[in-house]
């Protein structure tokens, strides 16, 4: 029962986590210090914790990762369409990666599957962290998205713990970390306490280009 609880909480805050990226960016129309790079490997890597769900029968998994990857795409979207990039190739990315990962749950296992997954979810966080840390305009990140994912990722990690889940364990206590790092820096940057480092770039890396 607290197993199933705890899932279906942290499925809640999953499902909300992206959409104060969103409300800003729309409310806004500033995108000024969002990476599309992390944006593009969140919907891939959320279509495949989709299939993930669906292969362990996990409801509390299936539910708001579809979600996420919807509102991962109108972010996209709304990227692309603000920075003149090909939506189409950005998606197609996407697909991919979504692909390459639900065939190695299959023939390979959860393990192998939280080590795949993992590495484009590290990556889209780094992405994200390294505009943070070099940006000279953060004005289109939502503190309220770091916040969330700090305590989504905390909340699947418990899950994880109890449950047994080997997959989610690996990759949530990792992920926990990386976005703890990216809301630290991002408070620091914004309080002044933290000087922009370097060049800004990074924001329109993806994998089509």
């Amino acid at each position: 029962m607290l197993v199933a609880a705890l899932g279906w909480l942290a499925a809640a805050v999953g499902m909300l986590s992206s959409l104060p990226q969103l409300w800003k960016l729309l409310r806004h129309r500033q995108t000024a210090g969002c990476s599309l790079l992390l944006w593009q490997l969140s919907m891939g890597n959320c279509l495949a914790w989709t299939g993930h769900g669906v292969l362990i029968g996990a409801a509390p998994m299936i539910v708001p990762n579809m979600v996420l990857a919807l509102v991962a795409l109108l972010i996209i979207a709304t990227l692309c369409r603000a920075r003149g990039r090909s939506l189409l190739l950005v998606v197609l990315g996407s697909l991919g990666l979504a692909a390459t990962c639900l065939t190695v749950d299959v023939l390979l296992g959860p393990v192998a599957f939280a080590a795949v997954v993992f590495v484009p979810a590290l990556v889209g966080v780094l992405a994200q962290l390294r505009v943070i840390a070099t940006g000279l305009s953060l004005d289109g990140v939502s503190a309220g998205y770091l916040v969330v994912a700090v305590l989504m990722q905390g909340l699947w990690l418990c899950w994880a713990v109890l449950s047994g889940d080997i997959s989610v364990l690996l990759v949530g206590g990792s992920m926990l970390g990386f976005a703890t790092l990216s809301l630290a820096w991002y408070l620091g940057r914004r309080t002044g306490v933290v000087a922009a480092l370097g060049r800004a770039h990074g924001e329109d890396l993806t994998l089509a280009a």
